[in-house]
C-alpha cells in the first residue's frame, strides 16, 4: 500500500465504493495519494493506465481479468482489501431467477469468516 504513494493514481469518482474503501486504506496505512484524476468507467481508467503509465485501482477477483484491462498487469494488495457484494431493487420489484443464481453461485463460490 506504501508503493501507492509514489505512483500518479486515477481513481474511480466520489460516489464510487471502490473510491470509498480505498480511501479509508489510504488513511488507515498514513498514504498520501497522489490522485490526478477521477474516472467513472473502467474501460477510461484502463486507456489511461495504458496510454500514461499510470496505476489505477479496480475491484477484480483474485486469478480474473476486468473487461477492458486485457493486457495490463493486474496486481493484488499485500493485505486484500474486501469489498461487499449487493443488489439494489427497486421496492415492490423481484429478484429475477437469474439474481438468485448468482447469490448461490457467490455463496458456494466465497470463504465465510476469514477461513
Amino acid at each position: 500500500m506504501a508503493r501507492l504513494g509514489e505512483e500518479k493514481l486515477i481513481m474511480m469518482d466520489a460516489q464510487s465504493k471502490v473510491k470509498e474503501l480505498m480511501s479509508r486504506e489510504f488513511e488507515r496505512h498514513q498514504v498520501i495519494p497522489d490522485i490526478l484524476f477521477n474516472y467513472d468507467q473502467v474501460l477510461c481508467m484502463a486507456n489511461l493506465v495504458r496510454s500514461c503509465r499510470y496505476v489505477g485501482i479496480i475491484s477484480v477477483a483474485q486469478g480474473q481479468q476486468a473487461l477492458g484491462c486485457e493486457g495490463l498487469a493486474i496486481r493484488p494488495f499485500e493485505e486484500p482489501v474486501v469489498f461487499d457484494v449487493g443488489f439494489f431493487l427497486k421496492k415492490g420489484r423481484y429478484l429475477p431467477k437469474l439474481g438468485w443464481e448468482l447469490i448461490r453461485f457467490i455463496q458456494e463460490n466465497t470463504l465465510r469468516g476469514g477461513t
